[in-house]
């Protein structure tokens, strides 16, 4: 079964979880103001199979998805927490497929060296320094960046447009282990939903059998 995995940038307050008729919605936020903030948005088909949120901060929380074969552990973060990413992630279970989705400020370029970890098709032709960042954590766990692996249009890779209308980035990416690179069926954009945040919604399709 296939099934899409929408992560957003959330600016509510406070930590839990939102239920809708069609949909949950995990967030971990600022317990005050309305900045920062992150989230995970768990279709109706999924959401008896969420056993675990962890809510790390208003930059990191963890959503934990039980699948016949194994479970996915998401991890959605939002810009410059390598470290706190890097320390939180080290206490998942080993058998878990990590999948990580965020916000990582981070311009992937196509450069053939990097084809193994990002693939052929980022909107960018140059690597930023938080783009080599991103690849080399991604390297180190034998990781994939597969938002960066899909054939689209230019318009369904741009995350992220400027306040004068001209510059497009694909900043937020979706990076999952190596071993299970092709669960992910496909990443892109969607342009035209209003999330309530100055990204566009990025969502993820991913291939799994819930238990």
């Amino acid at each position: 079964m296939s099934e899409p995995l929408i992560g957003k940038g959330i600016k509510w307050t406070g930590q839990g979880c939102s239920k809708r008729a069609n949909c949950d919605i995990y967030y971990s936020c600022h317990a005050e103001r309305r900045e920062f903030g992150c989230g995970l948005v768990v279709t109706r088909r999924l959401r008896h199979h969420v056993s675990n949120f962890t809510p790390v901060s208003e930059r990191l929380d963890t959503i934990r998805v039980k699948t016949r074969l194994f479970n996915f552990a998401r991890t959605l973060r939002r810009r410059r927490r390598t470290m706190l990413l890097r320390i939180h992630i080290q206490t998942l279970p080993d058998h878990d497929v990590e999948l990580i989705l965020g916000d990582f400020n981070a311009k992937v370029g196509r450069k053939r060296i990097f084809d193994p970890t990002v693939g052929r098709f980022s909107l960018h032709e140059t690597t930023s320094n938080n783009g080599l960042r991103l690849i080399d954590f991604a390297a180190a766990r034998n990781m994939v960046v597969s938002s960066t692996r899909f054939r689209h249009f230019d318009i369904h890779k741009a995350t992220w447009l400027s306040p004068d209308q001209k510059t497009r980035n694909q900043t937020d990416h979706v990076v999952i282990d190596g071993r299970h690179a092709s669960s992910v069926m496909d990443v892109r954009t969607f342009r035209g939903v209003n999330i309530d945040s100055d990204h566009y919604l990025v969502a993820a399709k991913i291939r799994m059998r819930p238990s």
